[in-house]
């Protein structure tokens, strides 16, 4: 009986989304129950389709579906800058990226990272950030331009071994995370998506060193590591998000290993008792 209280709560909330009027509807109820739940005043913003939580002058993508749940507005508790920073752990374990560095961020999902590393390399370092899924891609831009990213680029691109056109899953909004260009069974709901080489991509063509490089990418990093030859041997420090612990085909671990190996790469990695989702990132160095 619960549950199907939940349920239709939560249709409710997503019809009302599919109106502008609902929107508004929507967004104020949101202030409402964070107050009561969170004891801390915030805005919700409906943004062409897309929902950002702004909290201390920062817009926090939340993506196209705004749930109301108890569990997912307690998440909003914590502030958008320390919800970020958290991701530093992630990624500078083995570099922390200085000012004027330049970092490419291959799979930005929304811009959580791309955030973080426009921090970190400042006003005189660059940002290359790179998403597939074209609606993610959109929430994506439109977290560079409400927080005023100026020193990020941005590409709608899948990186890959090849140019050309591929296709992607297109899973429900609560899953946009996983969608890959591999490692999935071909449905209706499957898109086409321009595909591109790392080496050709012209921004990464003119960089005569790339001091950080991040890749998390759904399975698909055996792919774009062999179409990144010369973009590797000019990359001084990467880390790629291997997929390993989400079961048999999904093993890219030892062949990410090799590859980064043959580069001049020395390789460290998170502990064994990380959570699984940590647990088989690779981190190289020269």
């Amino acid at each position: 009986m619960r549950n199907n209280i939940y349920i239709l709560f939560d249709n409710v909330v997503d019809i009302l989304q599919s109106h502008g009027w609902g929107k508004i509807l929507v967004s104020k109820f949101a202030c409402i129950f964070s107050r009561v739940v969170n004891r801390r005043k915030i805005t919700i913003e409906n943004h062409q389709g897309y929902w950002f939580r702004l909290d201390n002058n920062l817009a926090i993508p939340m993506g196209p579906r705004l749930r109301l749940r108890r569990n997912e507005i307690r998440s909003w508790n914590s502030s958008g800058k320390d919800a970020f920073e958290m991701r530093g752990k992630w990624w500078f374990r083995s570099y922390r990226p200085l000012e004027g560095d330049c970092i490419v961020d291959v799979g930005a999902g929304m811009g959580e990272d791309a955030y973080v590393f426009s921090k970190a390399v400042g006003a005189t370092g660059s940002v290359l950030a790179i998403e597939a899924h074209p609606a993610t891609f959109k929430a994506l831009s439109l977290f560079v331009e409400l927080n005023n990213i100026t020193n990020a680029n941005i590409m709608n691109i899948a990186v890959s071994d090849t140019d050309g056109i591929l296709w992607m899953s297109s899973l429900p909004d609560d899953d946009w995370q996983c969608n890959s260009i591999v490692l999935h069974e071909r449905s209706e709901n499957d898109i086409k998506v321009n595909a591109m080489r790392l080496d050709d991509v012209p921004f990464l063509a003119n960089q005569d060193e790339i001091d950080f490089m991040k890749m998390n990418i759904e399975g698909a990093e055996v792919l774009a590591l062999n179409g990144a030859q010369r973009t590797l041997a000019k990359t001084k420090n990467i880390c790629v998000c291997c997929h390993d612990f989400l079961g048999a085909n999904t093993q890219t671990k030892n062949e990410v290993c090799n590859i980064l190996t043959a580069a001049g790469f020395r390789l460290s990695f998170t502990s064994p008792e990380s959570p699984p989702y940590e647990r088989d990132f690779v981190y190289g160095t020269k």
